[in-house]
């Protein structure tokens, strides 16, 4: 029941930074809360938050509780690398607004691709993520030593790419850009996720290929790291 609460409360912490993020600068910009699709994105995002705490207490409350803990210790060049992708997702989402209500730098593209398009690929994303997690126990939110014997995952996702969780964010950040009416933002969000977790790809496969046996033999086999026959 403590790890349930604890996800509740991480699932409460991640509306109120999304929330936070797109309506605050929609307030300063034009002077109050007036944005449709900006709250059918938190009607959207809601009760996945709520059904994946849910799911993820029941099924697998070991998991849940390394997402909801920072115990262990963490590289100190994975505390910066995972700050500076913080620090990119942040900006990323304060820059939706902005280019919605003021800047307006890319054509609004038809609800057919836009509205729809950005639907199915949050959802695409969200479902990358629930097979992360069901394919991998160890999917923690930073490097860390796991108080649980750790073992390498080559199963699910997992044999096709060996970041699935980090393909499921493009997914994803793609879908909120098209879906909040920001292609500026869309556009952005393939190259800008892509070159912010790759500092943290590359200290993860070091210290995974290090302290992890078979690891390297995996990395062998599944050559992608992210993107299938890409990267």
């Amino acid at each position: 029941m403590a790890v349930f609460f604890r996800g509740l409360v991480g699932s409460a912490f991640a509306l109120a930074f999304y929330t936070t993020m797109l309506f605050a600068p929609t307030w300063y910009l034009t002077g109050g809360f007036d944005w449709p699709r900006g709250w059918e994105f938190l009607l959207l995002i809601t009760p996945v938050y709520v059904i994946a705490t849910i799911w993820l207490s029941w099924t697998d409350p070991d998991l849940m509780k390394d997402r909801t803990s920072l115990a262990g210790e963490q590289p100190l060049a994975d505390k910066f690398a995972t700050a500076l992708l913080l620090t990119f997702i942040i900006v990323w989402f304060l820059f939706i607004p902005w280019d919605v209500h003021e800047l307006k730098l890319l054509p609004t593209l038809p609800d057919m691709i836009g509205y729809w398009g950005g639907v199915a690929l949050f959802l695409a994303g969200c479902f990358m993520i629930w097979r992360t997690f069901r394919a991998n126990t160890f999917a923690a939110n930073i490097v860390k030593t796991h108080e649980r014997e750790q073992y390498v995952i080559d199963t699910g996702p997992y044999a096709r790419v060996r970041h699935p969780m980090y393909s499921s964010f493009i997914l994803f950040f793609v879908g909120i850009g098209l879906f909040l009416e920001s292609s500026a933002a869309a556009l952005i969000a393939l190259p800008g996720t892509l070159l912010f977790l790759l500092p943290r790809i590359l200290i993860e496969e070091k210290q995974l290929s290090q302290d992890l046996d078979g690891y390297a033999d995996y990395t062998s086999r599944v050559r992608a790291r992210v993107i299938p026959h890409v990267f």
